[in-house]
Order: structure tokens, then sequence, then C-alpha cells
């Protein structure tokens, strides 16, 4: 999976109002972080509570909903009058709105500075503040989305397209007809949406990844031509058809009804529990960057129940997952009572622990980091199904 940065370099945090006083790449990500927290506190999506934990360790103000004064001036026109009227009141830059927000809590102030960097510079910073107008009054910037989703940053198109919709057409299911020769037992990978990420296709039988994760912990992991792939397309409706597409492949190729290890990343960790909510068993899931999509409780109890054991590895405040959830109404993290899992998560500490949705497919982090010594620990506790 490339990476969303355009060095090797890991993001580093940069707290509160320093992030909108310093320049670089961190700061951009760290100012599109902020503006996206804090409008998924003044959005009221149940308080933001997954993401808190995070967001004020990166100084993030908390704002309080106010679906009233949203409401007023989701109208045509007023996001620039009060933009106007904010400006005057607390000053122009980036950082005197911040101060503003920082000291009145006022969503009208965060409309202002959202409005504001919707024209920044920086394609992020302009895509995550129109993603931002765009969730509290509908008045997103053309121009910013444009420009979001044509981005030569990786990261800027991933949130542009998890906040807007791809901009290109779904990828080919490379899933082909029926083998003659079923396997014992099979483990898989599943890519994630095609329109989040441009993908050097770390699930690929050949690639750094998948070889080690073959080589070092499944040795059944899938490894023809036929592997398993779905369409990538961003909504609902394609991650439970990929689902369904799941299943057939298991069982025109592997003679036991479950699936041994699944790899998913993104929404292909979706697509891997909407199997399991369809029926599919798996043994041990690994959750790479997966945002936690709403369910029902009968749909938890059934993947509870399919299920053995789950690993969940995350970045804090992954930007793409942050845009997300404006979509897909989705959180940065699992909850424990709905999905039983092992979370994997730097110390906040850790410049690397932020913002990026394709660390944990980096084969070079997984090698630096001895990720495959947690994996097979995890994986020793989960028995397998039975037949």
């Amino acid at each position: 999976m490339a990476t969303f940065q355009s060095s090797d370099d890991p993001l580093e945090p940069i707290r509160g109002v320093e992030a909108f006083v310093t320049d670089g790449a961190s700061s951009e990500a760290s100012q599109s972080a902020q503006l996206l927290a804090m409008t998924a506190y003044a959005s009221g999506q149940d308080g933001a509570t997954d993401i808190q934990d995070d967001a004020d360790e990166l100084g993030v103000p908390q704002l309080s909903p106010r679906p009233d004064l949203l409401e007023l001036y989701a109208e045509p026109g007023r996001l620039d009058d009060i933009t106007g009227l904010e400006i005057r009141h607390y000053g122009e830059s980036p950082a005197d709105l911040w101060d503003g927000i920082n000291r009145d809590r006022s969503v009208t102030t965060l409309l202002a500075l959202l409005n504001t960097l919707q024209t920044s510079d920086s394609d992020l910073v302009a895509v995550s503040a129109a993603a931002s107008v765009q969730n509290l009054v509908r008045g997103a910037s053309e121009s910013a989305v444009y420009r979001g989703l044509n981005s030569s940053d990786e990261l800027a198109r991933g949130v542009a397209e998890a906040a807007f919709g791809s901009a290109r057409p779904p990828g080919t299911n490379p899933t082909s007809s029926a083998r003659g020769t079923k396997e014992q037992t099979l483990s898989t990978t599943i890519n994630g949406t095609w329109g989040l990420v441009d993908d050097d296709g770390w699930y690929q039988p050949g690639s750094g990844l998948h070889g080690l994760l073959r080589d070092r912990l499944s040795e059944n992991l899938y490894s023809e031509s036929d592997y398993y792939g779905w369409s990538g397309e961003y909504s609902d409706p394609a991650r439970w058809v990929a689902a369904q597409d799941l299943l057939i492949w298991r069982e025109a190729r592997s003679e036991p009804e479950a699936i041994d290890t699944v790899y998913a990343h993104s929404h292909g960790g979706t697509v891997a529990l909407n199997a399991a909510a369809l029926g599919q068993r798996i043994r041990f899931l690994v959750l790479l960057h997966a945002p936690a999509v709403p369910r029902s409780a009968e749909e938890w109890a059934t993947i509870r129940g399919n299920v053995r054991r789950v690993v969940a590895m995350r970045t804090r405040l992954d930007l793409v997952v942050l845009a997300d959830r404006f979509k897909s109404n989705s959180r940065q993290k699992f909850d424990a009572a709905q999905l039983p899992h092992t979370p994997v998560v730097r110390h906040w500490r850790e410049r690397e622990a932020w913002f990026s949705h394709s660390f944990y497919v980096n084969r070079a982090n997984w090698d630096r980091l001895n990720l495959v010594n947690i994996v097979e620990r995890e994986s020793s506790y989960a028995a397998p199904w039975p037949g």
C-alpha cells in the first residue's frame, strides 16, 4: 500500500495552535486532524468519544453541538457572513481563529476557521476543511474538493475520497471461476477501498508484505493468481456484495467451511466483518486501519459467534478514517463489548503513531516493530474451527 506522505519520515503531531503557526507536512497533517476532530465534536456524533483521548493529546478544543446554529448557517451566503464577523472579532489568521475557538468554544468560530482554510495552500488542509464544512453546513468549496480528489498528495486524495467519494471508476474483481482442486484450509488478504488509496498491491501474492505473512505467519495464505479481491467501490452495498463474493470464493477453493486467517485493510475489514455477519467463520482476523462501522446488536452477536479472535491495528487520528466517519458514521476504535479484540497502537509520544492510513500495510514497519511476534502470539490463542 502506498504511503500517504511524500517522504519516508513519519508525520509528527503538532499540538494545539502551534500546528497553525508552523509550516511543513506534520503541521498540515496536524491542522487537518484538528479540523476533522473539532467537526466530529460539533456535529454531535455521540460526543466523539472514540477520538477524545487522541484529540486531547493533540490539543484539540472540544466543542458542544449547536444544531440550531448549524442549520442557520447552512443557508446560502451565511457561511461567508459569519466568517467575516468572526474575523473582525478574533483576527484573520487561522491561529487567531483557533485561539478564539479555544477560548470561547464557539461553533460559529469553527465555521469561520473551516471556511478560511478551504483556500489553504495545502491540498490536505483545504480538503479537510471542505469535508468538515460539508458535514456541518453542506457548503464545501468545489475547488477544494477538486484539489483534494486530484492532488499529488496521497493523503489529501484519501481524505477527499473518503468524504466525497472516488473520482475514479472502481477496479475489477480478480476473483475467477472455481478451481478443480480445493485447499484443505486457507488464509487470505483483503484489499481496502480503491478510492481511499493508490494501491501498490500489498495484498497480492509476490508483494513484500504478502510474502512476509506467508513465510512467517500463514503458510496457507492463498497465493494463486485467482486470489480474492473486490471492486473496492466506496459504498456500503458494494461491501456487502464483496462479502457475499468472499463466501463464494472460499467455497470454491477450500474444503473446510472456515477461513483460517484474514488480513484486511481499511474497508476490506468491513468486508470481512460483513462476511462473518453472513455466516462465514473466520478463525483469526487482523484488521489494518479498519473503520468501525456501526451495526445492530444482532449483527455484532452473529459476528462474535463466527470470529474466534481479532487484532485491530490503527494509528491515532487516522485522517482517512476521520473523514470516513462523515460518510459512514464509523469510528476509529471498535467497541470491545461489540467486537472483542486486541488493539495494536503506538504510544502517542511516537511520531509514527499518528495520522497515517497505510502504516500497518508497510512491510518495513512489520520488520522494524516485530509485528509478526504480536500477531503470532494472538493467533496462537485462536482455536481452529471443527471440520
